[in-house]
């Protein structure tokens, strides 16, 4: 009888512990995590940037809304020389706004929404980006790495259709590369 037992508790293990539990997951399945966590109908976020550039750091605060993947609003709060300025993105249209000298609004379009913002290493496009990964890029899981002393996947990603802002990319839990399209 204990024999039996021993015998169903050990398959009960081996079904319930399939050979795909320990592979790691495809790169279709990491994007689908990272779309869950990161995809949001709406939000209301504030972030601080710090840029490291040739004349020194600087830190720039700004408070995000978003709704949906097409519509966000940007305004920044510090540092006072960047206060009241603000990013409107509408459809796949972005415009900027600054308050001073002269209460400017500028059409973002074209070559400029992979420019730089504030001399950061983002463009208009990732800050106002809402797009699922899956939909828009193929992935392959390339490695894995701890972190928190969990397994981070490792995943290349390769655009599906032309038109977006990146080629391919990179993503680890650790760090982002990315290849823009022409690049």
């Amino acid at each position: 009888m204990q024999r039996n037992a021993m015998l169903a508790l050990l398959l009960l293990i081996l079904l319930t512990v399939s050979p795909r539990t320990a592979q790691s997951p495809t790169g279709e399945e990491v994007l689908e995590r990272i779309d869950r966590n990161m995809y949001v109908d709406q939000a209301v976020s504030t972030s601080t940037m710090i840029i490291h550039g040739r004349s020194g750091t600087r830190t720039i605060t700004s408070k995000s809304w978003r709704k949906g993947d097409d519509k966000s609003l940007v305004e920044y709060l510090s540092p006072a020389r960047e206060r009241g300025k603000k990013m409107l993105k509408l459809g796949d249209k972005i415009w900027t706004y600054t308050p001073e000298p002269n209460d400017r609004i500028i059409a973002i379009s074209g070559h400029l929404l992979r420019q730089s913002v504030m001399g950061s290493d983002l463009s208009y496009e990732d800050i106002t980006e809402n797009d699922r990964l899956v939909e828009d890029y193929r992935a392959e899981v390339v490695g894995s790495e701890e972190l928190g002393g969990r397994t981070a996947w490792v995943v290349e990603l390769e655009a599906r259709k032309e038109g977006l802002t990146y080629h391919s990319r990179s993503r680890s839990g650790k760090s982002a590369t990315r290849r823009a399209a022409g690049s």
